[in-house]
């Protein structure tokens, strides 16, 4: 986005959005947060096991932490988001959506503290240096405007997160990489409402092999700190979906992108899980198990996954 900057005003809102409206609003106590996500997974994906959703939890914690974020376990109680949406409403009109959002994702990720408890919104509020906090929250202000929002992204067939929305026109469903974001903004910039949509991936004509090499150099080229700190990641190291490592490999190979939009489903994606195990897993033990050199002149790269996106 920065390439674009002297180009055009780019802001970034976030907008109201729910998933689960069904939750009770404004009540303290919500509901028990791990068994309303054990109970969701089951009615979506009843062939998971447990062992296999708490995987991908944890794969999705990996990707977290390497953007220097934390997601804590499902502990504690969820509630409706409805009322913090309406706060985030409010401290953008005062400037400080940002810091508004921060402290709402801490204590929903971090702390597991409930957000349809009136405690803990004026606690954020606070945080975050928003006035008028309480008495919007006692009273029907900005409960419209949320209203409105939500019922003009459903009506986009806006049915899940992330989402994205260029010039209130242009939607992207999911997180895109980083090329097709570079995509978008030139088309719109470029080209205007006659802007081509979908902007198309840079990646789409990669082969399983130009994948795996960039995989092996990729490793090979660590260093020492990148190193330590994926030396940490010991769990499922079979290249399934909670293999963390498809977070690293997706954000310098495919620019945050997604594997499965750029090789499909079936054999192809068998065909790169085999490749991986037979010529990365060898590089990547040698490197962390020290029985290999890693170049000390290479600057650190970031691995920061994007917990947006799936390596599915």
């Amino acid at each position: 986005m920065r390439a674009f900057t002297d180009q055009a005003e780019i802001q970034i809102r976030f907008q109201p959005f729910q998933l689960y409206p069904e939750l009770p609003r404004l009540n303290p106590e919500g509901v028990d947060k791990e068994n309303f996500f054990r109970e969701l997974s089951a009615q979506r994906n009843p062939k998971n096991t447990d062992e296999q959703q708490k995987q991908g939890w944890k794969a999705l914690q990996g990707a977290w932490k390497m953007d220097g974020l934390t997601l804590s376990e499902r502990r504690g109680r969820l509630g409706n988001s409805f009322d913090a949406q309406r706060l985030i409403l409010l401290a953008r009109n005062q400037g400080r959506e940002d810091a508004m959002i921060e402290a709402i994702y801490t204590a929903n990720h971090e702390n597991n503290l409930c957000l349809s408890d009136m405690s803990v919104l004026l606690d954020c509020a606070q945080k975050a240096g928003v006035i008028g906090a309480d008495a919007m929250l006692k009273s029907e202000d900005l409960v419209e405007d949320v209203m409105n929002k939500f019922m003009a992204y459903r009506e986009m067939g806006i049915t899940a997160v992330p989402f994205l929305v260029f010039n209130d026109k242009f939607p992207i469903h999911g997180a895109p990489d980083r090329l097709i974001l570079r995509e978008a903004f030139k088309e719109l910039l470029s080209k205007g409402d006659e802007a081509q949509w979908p902007p198309k991936s840079a990646h789409s004509g990669m082969t399983v092999q130009d994948f795996v090499e960039a995989a092996v150099a990729l490793v090979h080229n660590l260093t020492e700190e990148q190193r330590l700190e994926w030396s940490k990641v010991a769990d499922s190291l079979d290249w399934s979906n909670s293999d963390a490592r498809w977070f690293l490999l997706k954000e310098h190979i495919l620019s945050g992108g997604s594997v499965r939009k750029v090789f499909g489903e079936g054999a192809v994606l068998e065909e790169l899980r085999a490749r991986l195990t037979e010529d990365v897993n060898p590089a990547w033990h040698a490197i962390m198990n020290g029985t290999a050199a890693i170049p000390q002149s290479h600057q650190t790269l970031s691995a920061a996954g994007d917990p947006g996106i799936s390596a599915k």
